[in-house]
């Protein structure tokens, strides 16, 4: 992990990710070392859409930091599938909720 994801897990903050990737079909599930947080499968893209981030049938990539509380503090949708924000602006946001 960078300093800065080691530093938002200190603050009491989780990381997942939630896929569309449907992988019922298969025996095999992407088992990949440097990913070091849970993956979700949304198939069915309930709970994506529930977030309002589908295009057509697949997710924008979409980051969000929710209060314990499961409110919404702060997201950022991107339509180029590799754009994600920094780090740093990830862990500013977890930092500030504990203000």
């Amino acid at each position: 992990m960078s300093q800065y994801e080691d530093r938002i897990v200190e603050s009491g903050a989780q990381f997942f990710a939630i896929s569309t990737d449907d992988f019922s079909g298969v025996s095999y599930i992407p088992d990949r070392p440097e990913i070091k947080f849970p993956i979700l499968y949304d198939a069915s893209r309930e709970t994506v859409g529930k977030y309002g981030i589908l295009n057509g049938k697949l997710p924008h990539p979409s980051t969000f930091v929710i209060d314990a509380d499961g409110i919404i503090r702060w997201k950022q949708v991107n339509e180029n599938y590799t754009s994600r924000p920094p780090a740093e602006t990830v862990l500013a946001q977890v930092e500030a909720l504990g203000s």
